[in-house]
Parts: structure tokens; sequence; C-alpha cells
């Protein structure tokens, strides 16, 4: 799922840089939106809980990985790390790559410098890419 949402992001610029830019912030104006909205983001959650996360806490465990693949794909459109990288790095950081190993002890090492330590799952990244 992370890789499509960073190859959608770099395929269809324009509709990804609408999708989430400063003209939708007020999205809830429009009916038909904010419900497409919320559907996409209830089957991200979905996916989260049906790993087995309780629904009190699924809503930040399905931002998490929402987070890191869009901020990826961020960095790739605005031309900070090179668009030619973005198969590979993407696929080490959603888990389909080299780096898939150290992203768990990763996660669980930041949880234990953060101040929300406790408040993000240590597979959070691993739930981008079912």
């Amino acid at each position: 799922m992370g890789m499509t949402y960073v190859r959608f992001a770099l395929s269809r610029r324009g509709v990804f840089r609408l999708m989430f830019g400063p003209e939708m912030a007020k999205r809830a104006s429009f009916a038909e939106l904010k419900s497409a909205a919320d559907q996409a983001f209830q089957w991200l959650n979905g996916g989260v809980q049906a790993r087995g996360r309780a629904a009190q806490d699924s809503h930040l465990a399905a931002i998490a990985p929402w987070a890191l693949v869009h901020g990826l794909a961020l960095l790739f459109l605005d031309e900070i790390v090179p668009e030619t990288q973005a198969e590979t790095i993407t696929a080490a950081i959603t888990g389909h790559g080299a780096l898939r190993p150290a992203i768990p002890s990763q996660v669980r090492a930041a949880r234990r410098n953060d101040r929300f330590a406790g408040s993000l799952p240590n597979d959070a990244v691993a739930m981008v890419i079912s």
C-alpha cells in the first residue's frame, strides 16, 4: 500500500497536490469530499484493526504509516530526495527491502526517547505494507 501511495503521488502530481493542498483546508464544507476522505481513512483504519489493534489506538496506528509515506512522497515531489530513488527508498522504508529488520527496532528506540512513548505500536511502519 505504501509503494502504491508514493507511485500515485509521482504519477498524478497535480491531483496529489490538490488532495492535500491549502485549497482543501475547508474540505468539511464539501459533504461528498468529506465522505470520500472519511471512507479512505476508515479503510486504512480497518486494516490496522485487522492486524489486532484495538479501536481506541487504531486511529494513531493508522496515521503513523500514512504520515511516513506521505512525507516520502513529498520529499520526492519537492526534489529533496531524487525521484530516481523512489522505488528503492520506499521499498526499504516500508519493509519491502533490506531495511525491514531494522525498522521495528528503530521504532522501539524512538518510543523510548519520545515523550509519546507507548502511544505508537512497535509495528507502525510495517502496517504500511499489507
